[in-house]
C-alpha cells in the first residue's frame, strides 16, 4: 500500500532531491528554495516529526548554483550529515560544504574549494563517522575529471584522489560494517564508451575493478552494502537500460532489470534481508524494480502518479521495510515545482472490507513478542513484506499470536470469512 504527499511547493532548482530515514523511522528530505525577492537561494531540510513536516535552514544567501547534486546521510546516533556544493557568487569558487546535525543544532565544514567541483555523496559508517565522495574537474568542462575521496580524521578533513580517469563522474558511496568506502562510479571516454568502475579503501591503498561498460552519455551510479554479507552491489544505466551489480566476493554479477532509457538517474537501496530494490524514471513515471524473496527475476512496480516530473530523487529503506521515495516534480509554472513523498510497501495490498472491519482487531500496533487478533471467526495467513507466507491459524474469538522468531519488521494479516478478505499491516519492533 503506497501513501503519497506534497512536502512542499515553491519555486524549486537544482535536482535531485534526497532522503535518508532516522531511527525513527522519520524521514528527511533536504529541499533548495529561491528566494523570490533577491537572486539568493537557501538550503533547508524538510523532516517529518509525529505526522508534520518543519523545515530547517542550512545555507541561506548562496547564488545559483547554490546546491548541486548534494546528499545527505544518517548516523548510528541519529546524528544528520548533509553533503553541498555552494558558490557565493556567479561563476565564483565553489565550496564543498560538510554540514553535521545533532542536538546543539548545525556543524559546517568547508572539505574542498575550487572550480569544477560538481556530485558529491555522503555516508555514515558503523561509527558514526562520515564518508565523502565528489567529482572535480580540473581542465576543460567534462574532459578531465577526477574522483575524489575525503574522510574527517578527528582533526580535520582529509582529501585523497581516488581515479584519474577521464571523465570520471557520478560518484556515490557506501561503508561497510568495517568502516572501508566503496565508490561506484562512471568514466566515459570521449569515444562516448562507459566504463563502469568500483573502488574500495583497504588497509592497503585502494583498489579499483571495472565492473561493466556500454554506450550511453551520462549514468548516475547508486551503491549499497548488502547487510547480510557485507558486499557491495549498485545500480547504473547503458544502452540496454537499467541494470544492477552485484559483488559476489570474487566476480561482478550483472543483471538488466529494465530495457529502454530511464531518463537520467535511479537509486538503490537494500533491505535487512538482503533484497535490493531499485527506483527510477521512465515515460515521466516513477518505478520500483525488486527481487522477491527467493526469486531470481525482477519484479516492477509503478509508483503513485502526481504530475508529470523532471527526476527521481531517492529511496531508503527503514528498519521496519517500509520503503520511502522522494521525488521532484516538473516545472508547474515558470519555476514552480513539487517535492512528493511516497511511502510503503510493494506486494501485499492492504485493503479494508467494511462487513468485517468493525469485528477486526490487533492490538497492540506496533508489538513485541506477543499480540492479539480478534474476530468474530476466520482464517489468519500472516505475511512477511515479500509476500512469504509465515504463520496460518483459524481464529474465532481472541487469539494471542506469540511472535518471537519472527524478526523486527512489517507483516500482513490476512483474514478470510464466508463473505470477504480483510488484509491488515502490522509492525514487529
Amino acid at each position: 500500500m503506497w501513501v503519497s504527499e506534497i512536502v512542499t511547493s515553491g519555486e524549486m532548482v537544482i535536482e535531485p532531491a534526497n532522503i535518508a530515514v532516522d531511527s525513527q523511522g522519520n524521514p528527511h528530505i533536504p529541499v533548495i528554495r529561491k528566494n523570490e525577492e533577491t537572486v539568493f537561494y537557501t538550503m533547508l531540510l524538510y523532516s517529518k516529526i509525529r505526522g508534520s513536516w518543519i523545515a530547517d535552514t542550512i545555507e541561506t544567501s548562496v547564488f545559483e548554483p547554490a546546491v548541486v547534486y548534494g546528499d545527505l546521510a544518517i548516523d548510528c546516533f541519529d546524528r544528520i550529515w548533509v553533503v553541498y556544493i555552494a558558490c557565493q557568487q556567479v561563476g565564483g569558487i565553489q565550496y564543498l560544504i560538510v554540514a553535521r546535525k545533532d542536538s546543539s543544532g548545525w556543524t559546517k565544514d568547508t572539505v574542498d574549494t575550487g572550480y569544477g567541483i560538481w556530485y558529491s555523496s555522503i555516508a555514515a559508517d558503523a561509527n558514526g563517522n562520515p564518508h565523502v565522495t565528489y567529482d572535480r574537474y580540473l581542465g576543460e568542462p567534462h574532459l578531465y575529471g577526477f574522483a575524489f575521496y575525503a574522510y574527517n580524521d578527528g582533526y580535520s578533513w582529509v582529501k585523497e584522489v581516488v581515479d584519474t580517469m577521464i571523465s570520471a563522474y557520478c560518484c556515490s558511496i557506501d561503508a561497510d560494517s568495517s568502516s572501508y568506502p566503496h565508490i561506484a562510479y562512471c568514466h566515459r571516454k570521449l569515444t562516448g564508451l562507459n566504463y563502469f568502475w568500483r573502488a574500495t579503501k583497504e588497509s592497503g591503498g585502494w583498489f579499483r575493478d571495472e565492473v561493466d561498460t556500454g554506450w550511453h552519455w551520462m549514468s548516475i551510479t547508486s551503491i549499497r552494502i548488502s547487510p547480510i554479507d557485507n558486499l557491495p552491489s549498485f545500480a547504473y544505466e547503458n544502452a540496454y537500460g537499467v541494470r544492477y551489480a552485484r559483488y559476489n566476493g570474487f566476480d561482478w554479477e550483472i543483471e538488466n532489470v529494465s530495457t529502454g532509457i530511464s531518463q537520467y538517474q535511479k537509486a538503490l537501496d537494500i533491505d535487512s534481508l538482503g533484497q535490493p530494490y531499485i527506483v527510477f524514471k521512465k515515460n515521466n513515471k516513477t518505478w520500483l524494480a525488486y527481487k522477491e524473496n527467493n526469486n531470481n527475476s525482477w519484479s516492477q512496480e509503478l509508483l503513485p502518479e502526481s504530475s508529470v516530473y523532471d527526476g527521481l530523487g531517492s529511496l531508503r529503506i527503514d528498519k521496519n521495510g517500509i520503503i520511502h521515495v522522494v521525488r521532484l516534480s516538473a516545472r508547474l509554472s515558470d519555476d514552480y515545482r513539487e517535492i512528493w513523498y511516497i511511502h510503503g510497501n510493494v506486494g501485499i495490498e492492504e485493503n479494508v472490507s467494511k462487513e468485517v472491519e468493525s469485528g477486526f482487531y490487533i492490538y497492540p500496533n506496533p508489538f513485541g513478542n506477543t499480540v492479539k487478533i480478534t474476530a468474530q471467526e476466520g482464517d489468519v495467513d500472516i505475511y512477511d513484506i515479500s509476500g512469504r507466507l509465515v504463520d496460518s491459524f483459524s481464529l474465532q474469538g481472541t487469539v494471542e499470536w506469540n511472535t518471537k522468531s519472527l524478526s523486527s519488521g512489517v507483516y500482513f494479516l490476512r483474514l478470510k470469512t464466508e463473505d470477504s478478505v480483510v488484509t491488515k499491516k502490522v509492525v514487529k519492533r
